[in-house]
């Protein structure tokens, strides 16, 4: 019997072993990997001019940090406000041929309020910016987009600052994080992105966007360039409407800055390199030296990138890895592949009953069973109820509409009569939301717990925690008959 258990344990060992593996992808379709920053991508999106250290900390302190464009266009640059300016202007406006000839052809709609006047009165000053050889006017149709930011103050590098200038200190002080995008364009990278996030939470109940700081950039084989982001931090993406259009911003969900997982994995495996674990108290800064000391110092091909990235990166499977890590059940003391239950999902039940069987409603013997239905059943539900309360392993298959999630909510009802603990687990958010509104309509609520989302901030899980131990019995009349 020993040998056969053993035999068992070993199968369930290698089956494991062999999924396990097909969770960590480390190829350069992830971009865990490979990051790709093409501008048109929906999911990615680039913080400028922001300190590290500091950003973290913000985040870390609970925060709100807003998504901010490039300043919008200004037709009257500070330059153009100079009593030089002024009088050269008012000048110009007497003896300028061409404006004298526009204000002539316009007539009696020139009155410089409206727009074909306005165009008028800013051709003529940019002849004026022109004869007291001023720079070209800030202006996104006249400068590229990383001049533009420069003539408004702003680093339109994507390698950040490690520390602010004295002129820049009030500025990375700040709850804002600067883009380098003009308000039109953040504002639709900012819907896209929200909507992205948004459906795989609701598909999968995963969080996937993060801010990640810092990127190693290595080279493969044929010195192709890759960009991998070396620490993350989940966040989460919520959208403010205002008279000027909707705001965006980003807060921690109060989770660990923690490394990437696959591209450990990846260095370990093609290029037999260690990546430095991130230590408790360790700044940014800190860890970015030890990446330098450690990697780059070695590989002086490879760099390290200040960048600051906001993206999605689906990491779900990746927790599922590390706890599938036999070494870290030997170090509680258990073996994995030992538990029964598993046994039996990858190397079949020992049951010889493979035949559905609808049982008799009214028989004793199988009402019984069945302390408590929330819902109605038919025949075929409630033999199904019966199985589950008998203790056996079952798959139940049949279409949408069928009850499968009445039958569900039945059993659960069902086990905590019997004072049992359930969990319940699906793939999808969705089906986890109609069993737990079942249990609500019933007023059930108070004996769920949800872990539906990864999104979850940690203070609303010890609310919730908190919720079920503030919970009384309620005073009911012994004597009371139905």
């Amino acid at each position: 019997m020993s040998e056969k258990k053993d035999r068992f344990v070993e199968l369930t060992q290698k089956a494991i072993k062999k999924f396990r593996e097909k969770l960590l992808d480390i190829s350069n379709r992830n971009n865990l990997i490979n990051l790709n920053f093409n501008p048109r991508s929906n999911k990615v999106l680039r913080i400028i001019d922001e300190i590290p250290n500091s950003v973290f900390q913000k985040l870390n302190n609970n925060s709100k940090l807003k998504l901010v464009p490039l300043p919008p266009s200004s037709d009257d640059p500070k330059d153009e406000k100079t009593p030089e300016f002024k009088k050269v202007l008012e000048e110009e406006k007497l003896v300028n041929e061409n404006y004298l000839k526009d204000i002539d052809e316009l007539g009696e709609d020139f009155d410089e309020e409206n727009l074909e006047s306005l165009k008028i009165i800013r051709k003529l000053k940019d002849v004026v910016r022109k004869k007291l050889k001023l720079p070209n006017r800030p202006s996104k149709l006249t400068l590229s987009i990383q001049e533009y930011a420069k003539a408004h103050g702003i680093r339109p590098n994507f390698e950040v600052p490690k520390s602010s200038k004295d002129n820049e200190k009030t500025k990375h002080q700040d709850n804002n994080l600067q883009t380098l995008f003009y308000p039109e364009d953040l504002e639709r990278k900012g819907r896209a992105l929200k909507k992205d996030t948004k459906r795989i939470l609701d598909e999968k109940g995963t969080n996937t966007l993060h801010l990640s700081f810092g990127c190693l950039e290595w080279l493969e084989s044929k010195n192709t360039p890759r960009n991998a982001p070396l620490l993350l931090l989940q966040v989460k993406l919520t959208e403010i409407p205002t008279s000027k259009g909707p705001e965006y911003f980003i807060e921690s969900t109060e989770g660990e800055l923690f490394t990437n997982l696959p591209l450990s994995k990846k260095l370990l495996n093609d290029f037999k390199i260690k990546l430095p674990n991130l230590k408790e108290e360790q700044t940014i800064e800190d860890y970015f030296s030890l990446i330098e000391e450690q990697i780059i110092k070695n590989k002086p091909d490879w760099k390290l990138r200040r960048y600051i990235t906001l993206a999605i990166h689906t990491y779900s499977k990746m927790s599922m890895y590390e706890e599938l890590d036999p070494k870290i059940w030997e170090k509680k003391g258990n073996e994995l592949g030992n538990q029964e239950a598993i046994q039996t999902l990858f190397t079949g039940s020992g049951s010889d009953n493979n035949i559905t069987e609808t049982y008799d409603v009214d028989e004793k013997n199988n009402y019984s069973k069945v302390p408590i239905l929330i819902e109605e059943t038919d025949s075929s539900q409630f033999s199904t109820i019966v199985d589950a309360m008998s203790g056996d392993n079952l798959a139940v298959q049949g279409p949408p509409g069928t009850g499968k999630s009445t039958t569900i909510a039945n059993i659960i009802a069902s086990y905590l009569f019997n004072k049992k603990k359930v969990l319940f687990v699906a793939e999808k958010k969705a089906a986890l939301d109609v069993v737990y509104k079942k249990l609500a309509d019933k007023d059930l609520d108070k004996f769920v717990f949800r872990l539906s989302s990864t999104a979850e901030k940690k203070t609303s899980i010890i609310e919730e925690l908190q919720k079920r131990l503030d919970l009384t019995i309620p005073n009911v009349d012994k004597n009371f008959k139905l």
